[in-house]
């Protein structure tokens, strides 16, 4: 058994502890955020083996699009959602909701009584359901449309996330891709022995696969604004 994939998420969570304790003010946000979408690892979780028995194996994340050595072998066993997994979407939850705040230097207001909100996932999902149903593709570009749909309905719905989307989207993706790059400075034949690059579009970028990028791109213009979103609270400029 081979621990590249914890090893993974273990420089995610140096990078979320760093973030913590660099911004204490932000703790709440970020936890917040870390959770949910450790809550949607968990709905994966229970959704992926069911779905893996009505779609071919070159659409599912295992083997389709990867194949990582995890725990227990969970993630070929239910296609995808490993307890590696299941620590990457934790920590990743709670850089990208923080990623913006830190390098703009904003700060997170009070949640809104009764201004919790969830018609953007909504709309995300519909779009991802469609995706599949349509499209015959591995299931990481139905969950890259997810991302930008939802954050196009963020956006919709309250204008003012705009350059939190956008730019928290740019930030994201920077620590995302350059994590990576120190991931596979450790592993330099990760990308090579466990991606099915035959089976994605081929297209390699910054020495990683474009579906890799996008992902992450996707995931930080929506999950940036996610917990301002959600529970309706304003971002503010730290006090000089």
């Amino acid at each position: 058994m081979q621990y590249e994939y914890l090893v993974g998420g273990s420089i995610l969570a140096l990078i979320w502890m760093g973030f913590v304790l660099f911004r204490k003010d932000l703790f709440k946000a970020v936890l917040w955020s870390s959770i949910g979408y450790f809550g949607l690892f968990l709905v994966g979780l229970a959704i992926l083996p069911i779905l893996n028995n009505f779609i071919p194996p070159e659409m599912a994340f295992n083997p389709g699009y990867w194949r990582p050595d995890s725990l227990w072998d969970l993630n070929r066993i239910t296609g995808g959602a490993g307890i590696e997994d299941g620590i990457f979407m934790f920590f990743v939850g709670g850089i990208a909701a923080a990623a913006y705040e830190i390098f703009f230097r904003k700060t997170v207001g009070k949640p809104k009584k009764n201004g919790y909100r969830l018609h953007a996932l909504k709309f995300g999902i519909v779009a991802m359901i469609i995706f599949i149903l349509f499209f015959k593709l591995n299931l990481i570009w139905p969950l890259i449309i997810f991302g930008f749909v939802t954050a196009f309905a963020e956006i919709k719905e309250r204008h003012d996330l705009l350059p939190q989307a956008l730019w928290g989207g740019i930030v994201f993706f920077v620590i995302y891709l350059l994590a990576f790059k120190l991931f596979t400075f450790i592993y330099p034949d990760f990308i090579a022995n466990k991606y099915n690059l035959d089976n994605l579009s081929g297209l390699i970028l910054f020495g990683l696969p474009v579906e890799e990028l996008l992902y992450a791109l996707s995931f930080g213009t929506m999950w940036a604004p996610i917990y301002e979103y959600v529970t309706g609270a304003k971002e503010k400029n730290i006090k000089q």
